[in-house]
């Protein structure tokens, strides 16, 4: 899969109308704690993915530069260039991920391989946004 600009994927609005369950993750080539995390991610992606679930990997690394990764490694779920939505979530670790329910609200943050599948479940189940 190819890299593409996070900004025509990643829009809250466009979230919320598509009604998916969002594993957003901010992550780059170069490092080996977010490689580690791809085969967790395909596995959540073939997993939820049926029931309204994707993952969406964003870095800051150039368009060409994920596109040549991604053709050398298997991932099953959308790759985008941002450093705009970056800044906006405030990320200054990597790997770091958001769970965001089909209302567009964050209902979980931290490691990817830290997300809690059970909130997966509950997510498509239709059940997020725990308050």
């Amino acid at each position: 899969m190819g890299a593409v600009q996070a900004e025509s994927v990643v829009h809250k609005k466009e979230i919320g109308t598509q009604s998916k369950v969002v594993l957003l993750e901010f992550w780059g080539t170069w490092s080996g704690r977010c490689r580690e995390s791809i085969p967790f991610l395909n596995a959540l992606q073939d997993k939820y993915s049926s029931r309204g679930f994707t993952v969406y990997a964003v870095s800051s690394e150039k368009p060409e530069v994920l596109t040549q990764f991604c053709s050398r490694n298997r991932i099953n779920y959308p790759v985008a260039s941002d450093k705009n939505l970056i800044k906006r979530f405030t990320v200054e670790l990597i790997p770091m991920a958001y769970l965001i329910d089909r209302n567009g609200t964050v209902i979980w943050e931290g490691l990817p391989q830290q997300v809690p599948e059970d909130l997966i479940q509950k997510a498509v189940g239709g059940r997020a946004g725990l308050n």
